[in-house]
């Protein structure tokens, strides 16, 4: 899978032409391949019926993303950050979901892909973790940080992986020799250079003024300071349309009881070197019951911009 910690690929692919690669407001133009403001390497972004968030081949964000509203395009948005779901994000021109793609026979499915390849399709591929709901309220925290197991509080860990470099392993806390000839438990799963520990709520999740004060476009106060981060983010999603690929976290409230979600999540996960779909135990506990997830085999028909 692709590790995300280098995005120099992605960079020179988008500036190759930023009058096809970008984001777009409506008619306007925000995001010229690479969103090149030092000072607020983050971007707010918010769509509308009228003015939709226009998604197009390869765009780079640097840091934090914060989205919600109406999507359009094909492409991919490559995030160096976290990517803060605020509120529902659904396509303009989405395809037909009166049918989960995955229960269908092959030939119906392919119909279904060979019908939709027009519609839009948008991939998020994001280096740091994928964040739904609002991250500073008690109930994101205590369904999806604070829990035993599978919250994020007791998750991340990479200094006990042992060799293999997956948790839950034989090989879990017997240390091994490295490269440099030291001799520890510890892997470095996702290849930063750094043995993570568990994620701390303060640094790594949550919309503090600080994390906020890097994002263009976040909404200020009269006084100028960054709004509170529940006058923008709900955990009441009903809908999320999208592609999503993580290294590693991918945490969502989702309290609506008939909240859909259409699209795959894929986490590439920094506690194991495999494949796998995002860690589902923990997305289940964050949200509703009885939300249906809605898996989008067109993922294999994903133009050349997607990942």
């Amino acid at each position: 899978m692709p590790n995300l910690k280098d995005f120099t690929y992605y960079q020179n692919k988008a500036l190759t032409n930023t009058a096809v690669n970008g984001i777009w407001i409506g008619g306007t133009q925000v995001v010229f391949g690479v969103h090149l403001n030092a000072l607020q390497p983050g971007l707010n972004l918010v769509g509308t019926d009228t003015q939709p968030i226009v998604i197009s081949n390869t765009v780079v964000v640097p840091g934090d993303v914060i989205i919600q509203g109406k999507i359009t395009g094909h492409g991919t948005l490559y995030v160096g950050g976290n990517l803060y779901v605020a509120n529902d994000l659904t396509y303009k021109n989405g395809p037909n979901w009166s049918a989960a793609p995955e229960t269908m026979s092959t030939t119906n499915r392919d119909q279904w892909v060979s019908d939709n390849l027009n519609k839009d399709l948008v991939a998020f591929a994001v280096r740091g973790s994928i964040l739904a709901g609002d991250v500073t309220s008690s109930q994101w925290k205590s369904y999806c940080f604070d829990p035993a197991g599978y919250g994020l509080s007791h998750v991340g860990d990479e200094s006990h992986l042992g060799a293999d470099g997956i948790a839950g392993t034989p090989d879990d806390n017997i240390p091994f020799l490295h490269s440099d000839g030291t001799t520890s438990t510890a892997y470095d799963a996702d290849g930063n250079g750094v043995v993570n520990a568990a994620y701390n709520y303060n640094t790594d999740i949550t919309m503090s003024d600080s994390r906020a004060a890097l994002i263009q476009g976040y909404p200020l106060t009269g006084g100028g300071q960054p709004k509170g981060y529940n006058t923008l983010a709900s955990n009441n999603m009903s809908k999320l349309d999208a592609i999503l690929y993580t290294n590693h976290a991918a945490a969502m409230r989702l309290a609506n009881n008939d909240a859909l979600f259409h699209g795959v999540i894929i986490s590439r996960d920094e506690r194991s070197s495999s494949t796998a779909l995002a860690p589902l135990p923990m997305i289940r506990a964050c949200i509703a019951a009885t939300t249906m997830i809605q898996i989008a085999s067109w993922i294999l028909a994903c133009p050349s911009p997607c990942l």
